[in-house]
């Protein structure tokens, strides 16, 4: 960012105000410009002229170039559209409109100190047209506009509308400030949307992902999150433990839930699975009574889990897998 500093007590010249203001200028449109905020933030309504032909009536409005330079059009105005020659019977041509920033210093004077300095800023607006090349019907293409403009709107002429001059609000076209780029169509709070809306790609769901958490309650088709798997409620429930309400839940993904064990002598320590068989350690969960075991407590070899304790008589063991 531009910055200009004087010295403190000390006598500036006239001129180093022109200097300054330039800076302000610039720092402002830089700021913008970062942001990303360009196009037509308000107004910039267009409709038909009512009373001459190939006019159109453009409101007030309020324009960012992609340069950040602040487009004012206080008061409406009409805007001649016109191409230069008839497209003729079976052509078409596009005539565009679109608005650029001038700022510029004006009333040059000289000061005390015989050092030149201006006495005005002034900040203005243009509204130009630009036409692309006569081509058949459905294949003109709209002419291009400065980098630094602000696109207004695009007309098609054929050779009817040439010779009448009677342009309808369907004939004015501003799907090109919705496109992105130089002519992105920024609009404030509380503005309608209007335009063009494109859905690229859709997602089903029954309810939204979340989290599975204790002391919730869950509804059937809940979908939640535990571990790196997905589950669906099959019963409605409030929740406690994964592992014991394990009959609730359903592997979204259908690889299939958890296996409960019941240790029937002191000492056992070894479980086989029966309805899968995970391919690492990392795929299950083992808990012992609710109470989830690290993964140094047991070891697993194919679909045989093997403890490295030996574990109680009554004892609840469940695997619950991930993957």
């Amino acid at each position: 960012m531009r910055k200009r500093q004087f010295g403190t007590k000390k006598l500036i010249y006239a001129s180093d105000h022109n200097t300054a203001e330039t800076y302000t200028e610039l720092n402002i449109r830089e700021v913008v410009a970062d942001a990303g905020l360009y196009g037509i933030i308000s107004g910039g309504n267009l409709t038909p002229h009512l009373t001459e032909a190939y006019k159109i009536t453009l409101d007030s409005l309020v324009a960012r170039t992609s340069t950040g330079e602040r487009i004012v059009v206080p008061n409406e105005l009409s805007i001649t559209l016109l191409p230069s020659v008839d497209p003729e019977a079976g052509n078409e041509i596009w005539v565009t409109s679109y608005i650029t920033y001038t700022y510029a210093l004006a009333e040059l004077d000289v000061d005390g100190d015989d050092i030149a300095y201006y006495k005005d800023y002034q900040n203005s607006y243009t509204v130009a047209r630009a036409q692309g090349a006569i081509a058949t019907i459905g294949n003109a293409t709209r002419p291009t506009i400065p980098a630094n403009a602000v696109l207004l709107c695009d007309i098609l002429y054929n050779t009817a509308l040439f010779f009448s001059g009677d342009i309808q609000q369907s004939d004015i076209d501003i799907t090109r400030r919705y496109e992105g780029g130089l002519d992105e169509y920024v609009r404030k709070d509380g503005d309608t949307m209007t335009g063009p809306l494109t859905v690229y790609d859709t997602v089903s769901a029954e309810s939204l992902v979340i989290e599975w958490a204790t002391s919730t309650g869950y509804s059937i088709n809940d979908i939640v999150a535990y571990g790196l798997t997905l589950y669906k409620c099959i019963g409605a429930h409030t929740s406690s433990s994964f592992s014991a309400d394990a009959s609730k839940w359903s592997s979204a993904s259908g690889l299939g839930g958890v296996e409960t064990f019941t240790v029937t002598s002191t000492g056992k320590t070894i479980f086989t699975l029966t309805a899968f068989t995970p391919a690492a350690q990392t795929d299950i969960v083992v808990t012992i009574c609710g109470v989830t075991q690290h993964q140094d407590a047991f070891t697993l070899s194919g679909a045989d889990i093997t403890f490295t304790e030996a574990l109680i008589i009554g004892n609840t063991v469940q695997v619950l897998r991930l993957r």
